[in-house]
């Protein structure tokens, strides 16, 4: 028997939101469960000495699905070439109703590290903690999430007036 000292209760409680926040980083549902799945092996093996856990393991499924994004970027390109779709949020997962799947949409489409500061953001992450995980400064950090924030706002006015022009 393995004394995983908690580790099979954080999975339980938590793969879903990793698979999610890996998704918002830009990863198809096959990918974000990969980098998870990785992440989780490396954390089972260091469980007791990692003293933040979930920022431990989002932070390694991040780095995870990154290393991966760029070995496959041309076994990518050949999949997309030939017609193979991904589904974008697999069954299951705790993203409800329409608004918040814009949201994950439109973060998808952010570049990448204002998409990274934006997910954790998102996740409920601050600032503060955001900034050593991803090793920046705090104001590099507020800066990623000022042009997100500003990019998202561009964004959603586009869509609602593309809204209001389809009612028309």
């Amino acid at each position: 028997m393995v004394d995983d000292d908690g580790f099979e209760k954080f999975v339980h409680a938590n793969l879903n939101r990793l698979i999610l926040h890996v998704i918002k980083l830009g990863a198809t549902v096959d990918e974000a469960k990969d980098a998870v799945a990785e992440a989780l092996a490396d954390a089972w093996q260091h469980w007791k000495r990692i003293d933040r856990r979930g920022s431990w393991v989002r932070l390694a499924a991040a780095h995870a699905y990154f290393r991966a994004a760029r070995r496959g970027r041309e076994q990518v390109g050949r999949a997309l070439q030939g017609g193979m779709m991904a589904e974008q949020v697999p069954d299951g997962l705790d993203v409800c109703g329409e608004e918040a799947a814009t949201v994950l949409r439109l973060i998808q489409q952010l570049p990448p590290p204002q998409r990274h500061v934006m997910a954790l953001t998102y996740d409920g992450y601050t600032a503060s903690e955001i900034a050593p995980m991803l090793q920046l400064s705090r104001d590099t950090v507020r800066s990623h999430l000022r042009h997100a924030r500003a990019q998202l706002r561009k964004q959603l006015s586009l869509d609602t007036m593309r809204g209001e022009d389809d009612v028309a």
